[in-house]
């Protein structure tokens, strides 16, 4: 079934919407119901930069939530535009037969035994918070101080991030109550050696056979697969379509989400992932990895089996004396 319920977590980056009271980072009053996610990772292989870009709706009448997001390094904050989604959407063909168609409330820079805040800004409709902690447990109790809720179950998460050295960002939105909330987007950017996705959940926040629902448009310099960090397991999720970022397109969507054009890998291509109904793993990791095009190879290997037979038969020919 599909997780809902009062807390909310960061789907790519551990955002997740549970039938129990708990998750990563959460309302500590009424209930929090996300109506529409969707995600873009932009990897720069060259510089090891992974930017991404998140847009949620929730429907709420909290006054304000928030949510944790584990990173392997401090990150670089902007506002993104929604149209950059749009823009990646239509990308992909339409087939012939289709038819045309409020204030915030700061987390405190106050920094407990083992925890380091290290920045603190206002991005978009956010407060981020960014800390660094030597273990789950006073991550979790430096949450508990500075008004996130926190729970027992939580510690083992943020451990599992702790103990790699990452660092989490304290993103804290104020919402209108009543109202279904659209929030901006917003782009995390940050040095990492591979693109990854931290899908791990904390343990009460899922039950077996959970479904997550998540639309994920992926642009690097090649076609990518996507498993599981620890089991090497494929991941569920459908390869919508994968083809060329137009040349015209890059300089829009560096600009939609807030970066430089050469921020876009030249020649970029997309990879559309989309998970619906098929149950996720929410105890591991995902990462993504280049699929070699084998095209050039072979048609490489053609043209050189070409060009030695037209040798040996050259050379063959020359040999060959007729009688006279």
């Amino acid at each position: 079934m599909v997780m809902r319920g009062t807390l909310i977590c960061l789907v790519a980056f551990g955002m997740l919407v549970s039938e129990a009271s708990a998750c990563c980072m959460a309302s500590s009053g009424p209930p929090v119901w996300m109506k529409n996610e969707t995600v873009i990772i932009v990897w720069d292989s060259v510089r090891k930069v992974q930017h991404f870009i998140r847009q949620a709706d929730f429907d709420t009448k909290a006054r304000e939530f928030g949510f944790i997001v584990p990173t392997p390094s401090v990150p670089d904050f902007g506002v993104a535009d929604r149209f950059a989604f749009e823009r990646l959407e239509s990308l992909i063909p339409v087939p012939a037969n289709a038819d045309a168609a409020a204030g915030f409330a700061p987390a405190s820079t106050k920094a407990a035994g083992g925890v380091e805040v290290l920045k603190t800004e206002r991005v978009g409709d956010y407060q981020a918070t960014v800390v660094k902690a030597t273990d789950g447990a006073k991550m979790n109790a430096w949450l508990k101080e500075n008004g996130f809720v926190s729970r027992p179950a939580m510690t083992e998460w943020l451990d599992f991030y702790s103990k790699k050295s990452w660092v989490f960002t304290a993103l804290k939105y104020v919402a209108k109550p009543g109202e279904i909330t659209n929030t901006q987007a917003l782009r995390l950017s940050f040095k990492t050696d591979k693109p990854h996705y931290p899908y791990k959940m904390p343990s009460d926040t899922f039950n077996d056979g959970d479904t997550r629902p998540l639309k994920l448009y992926f642009v690097s310099n090649s076609t990518v697969k996507s498993s599981y960090a620890i089991s090497n397991d494929q991941w569920e999720a459908e390869t919508v379509w994968s083809g060329p970022l137009p040349e015209d397109q890059r300089a829009g969507l560096a600009k939609d989400i807030s970066l430089k054009t050469e921020d876009i890998p030249a020649g970029a291509t997309v990879t559309i992932f989309e998970n619906g109904e098929k149950e996720s793993n929410f105890k591991e990791d995902l990462v993504f990895a280049g699929v070699a095009n084998w095209t050039p190879m072979i048609f490489g290997s053609v043209v050189l089996i070409a060009i030695a037979a037209w040798a040996f038969n050259q050379r063959n020919r020359r040999r060959f004396v007729p009688a006279t």
